[in-house]
């Protein structure tokens, strides 16, 4: 929550009340916790990207 206060970009773990403050490809992305090329991923596109990492929040 605390990353989302800030304006960072999120990439969680799609477990437990995680879900209940980050909604995926909306205001983060959400990976499953076993995924660990998800999580490789999520944050390369958000580096490659850095436009949508601006923007991000703006949308929500």
């Amino acid at each position: 929550m605390e990353a989302m206060i800030s304006g960072a970009v999120v990439v969680a773990s799609d477990i437990g009340g995680v879900k209940d403050y980050v909604i995926d490809n909306q205001t983060g992305l959400l990976v499953k916790p076993d995924n660990l090329d998800g999580f490789v991923t999520a944050i390369r596109m958000f580096f490659l990207m850095k436009s949508c990492t601006r923007n991000w929040f703006a949308t929500v």
